[in-house]
């Protein structure tokens, strides 16, 4: 099965179908778009595929292996340039969304990015951009499936500073899809082609036990192969990068940020790469050796208890201190001399004593609560001796 998305070939050569796929049956929009946007191609040999819906962007169908192990529903899509056009795309997911009681998988170039890192170079992405997008996949809970190669689909083609990256091709899954085929890693298929053609093969392992038995050490040479002495990658990486920086340093020009930029690129790949083995090992001795109470387990628990203790301090005074009493007496004394202490009573103005020396009228209260006037502002500024001699300079 099969999915040809911007064919730009007319309704009456459709026709070359039958020379690219000999025996295949298929689907197209031609009805909805000029030239047609979407084909769907399958051997019916394997799956039996019906139509449920098409639209300028989109076709909707239900897909049934042969073998009856695979049901779903798959929506094909190729999205219009324009954001308006669009809209109506997110109003159709919406609406078939009420009809998909199976697995449901969604597929094609959408012509949208969805977050911010999704195009380099070019204008900044804006929240016009992503924002019906990113309502559409929360709104029908999709999440993204696992891929493996190039992070942007599509670019300009063009050299220097005038290319544009931009990742618009995406691959979405209902819950459904993701708690049954959810966590497959995608591999090349040359590479699998390469490692494990004999495996595969028809009639050489008797079970499916077998067949993912036998494929173990092929999976094991593939990754020795793609992952093995990731650092050895970094560091002539980082070497080369210096030198390059030390030249822009010197002389800068395009061809260089150019191989700036792509060093760039390869260090944060192969850096990710790096972090995800360690980690995938760090969980893999975790889950065997640490899901016991034996002396690993213990020896963790022990490191990770110690790493919360303060063993030393250095007072305001200067002096370090090291037992547990003195850390606790020094803590307390900071932040009591930080927030101040409690007491019984506060100073304040005796009333009494003040009413004995000259107070003020009612009115005269009155007058200082009330609101301050121009005439007021005009005759305080005038009244200062600098401004005096000002104005009498003025006048003169």
């Amino acid at each position: 099965m099969a999915a040809v998305l911007e064919i730009r070939v007319k309704a009456h050569k459709a026709k070359v179908l039958a020379n690219v796929f000999p025996g295949w049956q298929s689907l197209n929009n031609y009805s909805w778009a000029v030239n047609g946007r979407v084909w769907i191609v399958w051997d019916p040999n394997y799956y039996q595929i019906t139509h449920i819906r098409s639209t300028p962007q989109s076709i909707h169908c239900l897909v049934n292996g042969n073998n009856g192990t695979l049901v779903c529903f798959i929506t094909v899509i190729y999205a219009s340039n324009s954001i308006e056009q669009r809209k109506d795309l997110w109003a159709e997911l919406s609406s078939i969304e009420q009809i998909v009681d199976k697995r449901w998988l969604i597929v094609g170039d959408f012509n949208a990015v969805l977050y911010p890192n999704d195009r380099v170079y070019g204008a900044p992405i804006s929240l016009a951009e992503t924002q019906d997008f990113s309502n559409c996949i929360h709104k029908l809970q999709l999440n993204e499936v696992p891929w493996k190669g190039d992070y942007y689909t599509w670019s300009n083609k063009q050299l220097r500073t005038d290319r544009i990256c931009s990742r618009i091709d995406r691959v979405f899954g209902n819950l459904d899809w993701m708690m049954t085929w959810g966590h497959n890693i995608v591999l090349s298929w040359t590479k699998l082609q390469k490692y494990g053609k004999n495996i595969w093969a028809p009639g050489t392992m008797a079970n499916i036990w077998a067949k993912l038995r036998a494929l173990r050490q092929v999976l094991k040479d593939l990754n020795k192969e793609e992952f093995k002495s990731i650092t050895t990658k970094i560091n002539p990486a980082r070497q080369e990068l210096l030198q390059i920086q030390e030249q822009i340093n010197q002389q800068c020009t395009d061809e260089l940020l150019c191989k700036e930029k792509q060093i760039l690129l390869d260090i944060e790949k192969w850096s990710l790469v790096e972090e995800s083995a360690l980690r995938q090992k760090s969980r893999a001795k975790w889950i065997q050796l640490g899901d016991c109470n034996n002396k690993y387990f213990t020896v963790m628990i022990k490191e990770r208890t110690n790493k919360k203790i303060t063993r030393e301090l250095t007072s305001l005074r200067g002096t370090k201190l090291d037992t547990p009493e003195a850390i606790k007496e020094e803590v307390v004394k900071f932040y009591k001399a930080l927030m101040g202490s409690n007491t019984t009573s506060l100073p304040a103005v005796d009333r009494k004593t003040m009413k004995k020396g000259p107070t003020i009228s009612y009115e005269q209260g009155v007058a200082l609560c009330g609101d301050v006037v121009d005439e007021e502002i005009w005759k305080a500024l005038t009244s200062s001796l600098f401004l005096q001699e000002d104005l009498e300079y003025h006048q003169r």
